[in-house]
């Protein structure tokens, strides 16, 4: 099985990077896609973009594990050279997507582009060269976004490398976005305005609007529970052919069971 690679990268640190991959997740998985998600490198605590993920979609995804952490919010080079621990390598990056069996990994960068990985100078953007893989790039929608955007695009092509999409992220109706299309006209904008709360209906509606123009039609799809429920189950009391989906319970604590849509019900 083929795998394809998604990388989430951004023009800076805390452009959005994690709300737009669990904004992709949720898209692949309504779409049954085998999708997995995966932050090689962790700065600033453990698990902390896993977690915020796991929070803004309100259920659990799969994962890889990272290839390092480190407590410190620094590049990793200095937060492994300050904590005295082991620095992450492209090749490690490279071993854990080897040795995953999921159809698509979406993988979330740390900071920018040319952060330093480690103290040999590697850089996302020689993983990516390394690499056969789709990279989206986050911006965001204040001052200085149009320098900050217009490096990044320029280096990318300079090293033969174009975004599938560029996002922009809490996008304001600013002429920040017309400046960018006038001068990359070539390139696919999307824009995320800021959302304050988030549900299913509005995972669904924007996790569209975002990623409906990426290809994902000859992606392996998983059967999912309610598709062998369909096929091998037989609920003698329920009209088979309009019967709605089975509801699917992926945790319970006490008597309230959640669901993998993210709702939650007492059991009676």
């Amino acid at each position: 099985m083929k795998k394809k690679v998604f990388f989430i990268t951004g023009t800076s640190t805390d452009v959005g990077k994690t709300v737009i991959s669990a904004a992709f997740m949720h898209y692949l998985l309504k779409n049954k896609i085998d999708a997995v998600y995966f932050k090689p490198v962790q700065t600033g605590g453990h698990d902390i973009d896993l977690n915020a993920v796991n929070s803004l979609l309100n259920y659990e995804i799969s994962h890889i594990s990272s290839c390092a952490q480190y407590e410190n919010p620094l590049a990793p080079d200095q937060a492994a050279f300050l904590e005295r621990k082991t620095e992450i390598q492209i090749s490690d990056i490279n071993l854990a997507i080897k040795n995953s069996n999921h159809s698509v990994i979406v993988i979330e960068g740390a900071g920018g582009l040319l952060v330093p990985l480690n103290e040999a100078g590697e850089t996302w953007l020689d993983f990516i060269k390394q690499i056969d893989c789709e990279t989206i790039l986050v911006s965001q929608d204040i001052l200085g976004m149009i320098n900050h955007t217009s490096l990044t695009l320029d280096r990318l092509k300079i090293e033969g490398q174009k975004p599938q999409l560029v996002i922009i992220n809490q996008y304001k109706n600013t002429l920040n976005l017309k400046s960018l299309q006038s001068r990359y006209n070539n390139q696919t904008f999307k824009t995320l305005p800021n959302i304050e709360n988030f549900n299913v209906e509005i995972w669904n509606q924007i996790s569209f609007e975002l990623f409906s123009t990426l290809n994902i039609e000859n992606i392996d799809k998983e059967e999912t529970l309610q598709d062998l429920d369909h096929q091998y189950i037989w609920h003698p009391y329920t009209q088979h052919k309009n019967s709605k989906q089975p509801l699917v319970a992926v945790k319970a604590k006490d008597s309230t069971l959640e669901f993998n849509d993210g709702r939650k019900m007492i059991d009676g």
